[in-house]
């Protein structure tokens, strides 16, 4: 890999943690409309621009909510995990592995949500 190329899968890969952990982290789902102006209180300015409505359009396999923003005729969607057991599982491997290896963290709920998902059909 590039060094371009290598500084944009890390800006990616940062970019990717601080909204799951903002959806993980809060107390009850929340819109996206909500989520978004907490950024604004972000140090790193980086993090502070990002576009959550592009990162979490591209989450529907793992989180709800993600594709009806503004809600056809009621409250806007809620954006939370589809499985319960996902926030303390990615909470859980981001405390024992760090950050060094929160890729293989991600691609290792991928895996285990795709054989959950395939397992109850």
């Amino acid at each position: 890999m590039s060094r371009t190329e290598t500084r944009l899968h890390s800006i990616n890969l940062n970019r990717f943690r601080s909204v799951m952990a903002k959806i993980i982290a809060t107390a009850e789902p929340l819109p996206l409309a909500s989520l978004s102006p907490m950024r604004l209180y972000f140090a790193d300015k980086d993090l502070r621009e990002i576009d959550m409505k592009n990162i979490v359009k591209c989450l529907g396999a793992l989180l709800s909510g993600t594709t009806d923003f503004t809600g056809p005729t009621g409250p806007p969607a809620t954006i939370h995990p589809l499985h319960a057991f996902m926030p303390p599982f990615l909470i859980s491997c981001w405390m024992k592995v760090g950050v060094v290896n929160s890729t293989l963290t991600c691609l290792t709920f991928m895996i285990v949500l795709c054989i959950m998902l395939n397992s109850q059909r």
